[in-house]
């Protein structure tokens, strides 16, 4: 006999905030998770102005020069590995 798992068995499996936070999706013209968005109104970082995921990396960079801020370097790597698959012509 087969045990087929309920909804609500199937949904305690997944956490579906983090999942949702971590979902990439089109904001502007960059490409941002919602964690991602959090980061950068934490540092007032106008992501909306930006035209592509490589300015807007701009903008993370110039902030680190100015602070020491774990969660901007971790956002830094991550758009710049994304700006590398993005908008880098192979």
């Amino acid at each position: 006999m087969i045990n087929i798992p309920s909804d609500e068995e199937i949904n305690n499996l997944f956490d579906t905030n983090e999942i949702n936070n971590n979902f990439i999706k089109k904001v502007g013209n960059c490409y941002l998770t919602n964690n991602e968005i959090e980061v950068l109104n934490r540092y007032n970082i106008d992501y909306l102005k930006c035209k592509s995921n490589h300015e807007l990396l701009y903008l993370v960079e110039e902030c680190l020069e100015d602070i020491d801020a774990e969660d901007l370097e971790w956002l830094s790597g991550v758009l710049s590995e994304r700006s590398y698959y993005l908008e880098t012509k192979k």
